[in-house]
This record gives C-alpha cells, structure tokens and sequence, in this order.
C-alpha cells in the first residue's frame, strides 16, 4: 500500500524489489506494509530517496518488538547491498552497492 501524496515515479527497480520483500516480511508478522515517503518528501541534501533508491515504511501501527523483529528479517532478506534502518517513526531502506 501507498499513503496518499506518496510519489514512486522514478524509484528504482530495486526498491521495488525491496518493497515487495518487505510486504511480505510485514504480512507474515501480521502487519499492513505501507510505503510513507518514497521519491518526494524532505531529506537530506545527499539522500538517497530523491535518486530512487530509498523508501520509508510506515511502523507506527507495530509494537517495538515487532518493530525490531521485522527490521532484522527484511535486513537479513534483503542482503548487504542494502541498507536498513529502524528510525523513531519509520523503517527506512536504501539501496547502497557501494
């Protein structure tokens, strides 16, 4: 799912590969994967999410726990060429081969 205002014009195709392993890392732990900022939105001046690489999921609706469990396994599932990180308010994931 995409929140309302969300752009994914020009996301990489990585990210959607990201994406689609998320969701189903979400849906197995019981959760909805909603995708909160993707190509739009502000970021740092160097970030990744305005180059199509990155996008935000949305965690408000997990328990810290859950949280942690489901940031582990789509880090795990995804592999080194990625980044994944659980911030205060989303998880955030990044292609990063370099």
């Amino acid at each position: 799912m995409i929140k309302n205002g969300v752009s994914v014009l020009g996301l990489a195709p990585q990210m959607i590969l990201a994406y689609v392993i998320a969701q189903r890392i979400y849906n197995r732990n019981g959760h909805e994967c909603v995708i909160t900022s993707a190509v739009e939105g502000k970021h740092g001046n160097h970030s990744h999410h305005y180059k199509g690489c990155a996008i935000d999921l949305r965690t408000r609706d997990l328990s810290r726990r859950d949280r942690i469990i489901i940031a582990e396994q789509i880090r795990s599932a995804l592999g080194s060429e990625y980044q994944v990180v659980l911030e205060d308010d989303h998880l955030h994931i990044e292609f990063d081969p370099a």
